[in-house]
């Protein structure tokens, strides 16, 4: 038996750690199968660590330059040893240098290029190693690792279309909040003195609400603090829960503004990521079992986790996916026609593109939107403000 270090969900969807005994990595996960436990990382016992603190820092780009040009070397003809050597001594990145240095020695001591990928977790996930296990067994390991680069691409360009969205709303927040923050503690503060010259005249109720306000930031501001942080904490804790995560998860396909963009984000991501698992070779009730974990829905995981089970049953995926309100009739519509042509993987990218120009025009039109009306509710905010420190200047003869 050989011992294998393991990363799981179980039914709750909370993370176990552990080790599993086993004679191969296929049997290790059918042993967590069995325990109720669903596999996302499982590599040999010693052979790698958890939390190795230059992980964090090979990136996404790191990542797809790496897949991209391994699949270019391999296509040419190179052994994957050197392959790697040859990516190793290209790139200037001390992190992501030593991690392929660390690929090669393993590939040429014998471990398998799926193997010594697992060896880090922080960077390659679950699909990953399936894609590059499955190239591996088939002979086709360059268009294998090509096609997840793509995948991992056009993931990332959806992912950094809504980031550059955001940065511009998202900095007018920030800026309001500072500017309000800064006038409840040392405008308001300053025209107390004003106002108690107004030889305790009763002032207009939003003068009053505002130095409420100005004196709990200036007096208990490390209690506000603290219990803002703690809020932080607990609601992370909360999202954690089986619970927690099925209320957020619902939340987001439930906002009137943005469901619509949210929901064409997961089911791009389904698409794609479905296309590449199928098109590489692997089996249908894998590839779903896996894309039920990286559309990272509980809800949208529940409902692919119920197709699959149904079409372990005899069933097309086609016929349980267009049961469930998750998936719109056009999902539906073009698996079945893949099913029927034996091209779904072509199908479903199809789909995906379809879905990555909805998430742009989406983008586009929600920023277009989002942009004047934050304005006006910045402005309405600060103007409100200045209304109630000057209320009580300008009406200072009716207060006397």
């Amino acid at each position: 038996m050989i011992e294998y270090n393991y990363i799981a969900k179980n039914k709750d969807g909370d993370i176990q750690k552990g080790v599993v005994e086993a004679e191969s990595k296929i049997s290790a996960a059918k042993v967590l199968t069995a325990r109720d436990l669903f596999p996302i990382t499982i590599i040999l016992k010693g052979k790698g660590g958890f939390g190795l603190g230059f992980l964090n820092r090979v990136g996404r780009k790191d990542k797809v330059f790496l897949i991209r040009q391994l699949a270019t070397a391999i296509n040419a003809g190179l052994p994957i040893t050197q392959s790697l050597n040859v990516l190793g001594s290209q790139t200037s990145k001390k992190s992501l240098k030593e991690m392929i240095n660390q690929l090669s020695r393993d590939v040429e001591g014998g471990m398998s290029l799926a193997a010594s990928f697992a060896r880090f977790p922080k960077v390659f996930s679950q699909i990953d190693l399936t894609l590059i296990e499955t190239g591996e067994a088939t002979g086709t390991l360059d268009k294998t690792l090509k096609r997840l680069a793509d995948n991992i691409e056009n993931d990332y360009k959806i992912i950094k279309k809504i980031r550059s969205a955001m940065v511009y709303p998202v900095f007018v927040l920030v800026v309001a909040v500072v500017v309000l923050i800064a006038m409840s503690v040392y405008v308001l503060p300053q025209m107390k003195g004003l106002y108690a010259s107004f030889g305790g005249a009763k002032l207009p109720l939003l003068t009053r609400l505002l130095l409420g306000v100005s004196y709990a930031m200036t007096h208990y501001s490390l209690i506000i603090l603290i219990v803002l942080v703690a809020l932080v904490f607990i609601l992370r804790a909360f999202i954690k829960t089986k619970k927690g995560r099925y209320m957020m998860d619902t939340i987001k396909i439930s906002i009137p503004a943005v469901k619509k963009l949210i929901i064409a984000i997961y089911l791009s991501r389904f698409s794609r990521t479905m296309a590449t698992l199928v098109g590489s070779g692997v089996s249908i009730l894998d590839s779903l079992s896996i894309v039920s974990r990286a559309v990272n829905n509980v809800l949208y995981e529940n409902s692919i986790k119920e197709a699959a089970m149904q079409v372990k049953g005899g069933k097309p995926l086609s016929e349980p996916l267009s049961k469930s309100e998750l998936f719109p009739p056009i999902v539906t519509q073009m698996i079945s026609v893949g099913e029927q042509t034996g091209e779904m993987d072509q199908m479903l990218t199809n789909l995906a593109d379809y879905y990555d120009d909805e998430v742009d025009n989406m983008v586009k039109s929600l920023t277009s939107i989002v942009e004047p009306v934050l304005i006006v509710f910045v402005g309405g905010m600060i103007g409100l403000m200045l209304i109630g420190v000057m209320l009580p200047i300008y009406s200072i003869g009716k207060i006397l």
